[in-house]
Formats: C-alpha cells, sequence, structure tokens
C-alpha cells in the first residue's frame, strides 16, 4: 500500500475545495430572462453557488415564446428558473404572452429531461 495520499476527490471534496460547503452536487441550471435585472442577480446567485448556468435571453438568441434555440439551450439542464419579463400590455395580452411562455419553456424542458421547473412572478401582488 502507497503512502502517498489518493489524488482521487469525493464530489463533496471537491465541492468543498472549490469554495462550496453544500453537500449537495453542483447542478446545471437555466436561468430565462438571465440578463435582466433579477436575472443577473439569479445567475450570479447560482455561480457563487457553484452551479453552471445556462444563460436564455432574447438578447442571446433565444426565444421563449417562439422557442428558437431554446432545445440547445435546454439539453441537458436539470432546472429552469423563468424570471422573464413582458413589456405591459392589456390583461388579456400579457395573460397570453407569459401563457405561452411558460407552454414554450415546459413542452421544450420535457422534451430535454429538465426535471424542475421554477417561475418567479409578481402577477396579483398588488392584493397581497
Amino acid at each position: 500500500m502507497s503512502s502517498r495520499p489518493s489524488t482521487t476527490r469525493t464530489g463533496a471534496a471537491q465541492r468543498v475545495l472549490a469554495g462550496r460547503t453544500d453537500p449537495r452536487p453542483a447542478s446545471r441550471v437555466a436561468v430565462v430572462g438571465a440578463t435582466g435585472r433579477i436575472g443577473s442577480l439569479t445567475v450570479a446567485a447560482l455561480e457563487r453557488g457553484g452551479h453552471e448556468v445556462v444563460r436564455v435571453s432574447r438578447s442571446l438568441g433565444v426565444d421563449v415564446t417562439t422557442g428558437t434555440g431554446l432545445d440547445s439551450a435546454l439539453a441537458g439542464v436539470g432546472a429552469v428558473i423563468d424570471v422573464t419579463n413582458h413589456p405591459p400590455a392589456d390583461r388579456a395580452a400579457t395573460v397570453e404572452r407569459f401563457g405561452l411562455a411558460t407552454r414554450t419553456l415546459l413542452a421544450t424542458g420535457e422534451r430535454a429531461g429538465v426535471r424542475h421547473h421554477v417561475l418567479l412572478s409578481i402577477a396579483g401582488l398588488d392584493r397581497v
């Protein structure tokens, strides 16, 4: 038996060495709306936690209402955090746009094997 220490590290040891103390393994997480105010804060928090972040945004070539670029963006992702914001419009148009984006994300996520989908919304905040 060698007296040299093993260079193979367990997942937990690798996370501690990388500055992560969370015992759970890092995940690959897509942040939809990643370039916006809340999205950029979400990306930063996830990266500080050691997660691999996939940024999803129209400005980055991915459109959640049409699905353009979404299949490749969600490939290998375990979770989606949707923090999108749509320009204000009348109630019916807003509901339709958010609904379409959510349906597109859920359908694409299902095809990609995404296990978790989180949606941040302030809808109804005025009634709280």
